[in-house]
């Protein structure tokens, strides 16, 4: 799923969680997945995966293989939760 495809669904979720928790608990409802199935998928600790969705911890902040596997459990892509790079060398 795009970044942008999330957006209008973010509106509609009551959360504390920062925006980046708000896309994956948007997309983990959207495809009808507990917070332990998407750990599962994802070869994470359930604890793990509550931090991203609550915000608590940044997924872009992971190491990749965390992020990555996060990200493919959910059908999301990755660039929707990194900066991206200036062209400006």
């Amino acid at each position: 799923m795009k970044c942008n495809e999330l957006d209008t669904k973010l509106a509609s979720l009551q959360s504390g969680a920062s925006a980046e928790g708000r896309h994956l608990l948007a997309r983990r409802k959207e495809l009808g997945l507990t917070q332990q199935e998407v750990a599962d998928l994802a070869h994470v600790a359930l604890r793990q995966y509550q931090r991203f969705e609550s915000g608590e911890r940044a997924l872009s902040s992971s190491s990749l293989r965390i992020a990555l596997a996060i990200c493919d459990a959910l059908r999301l892509d990755p660039h929707c939760f990194v900066e991206p790079i200036s062209s400006d060398f």
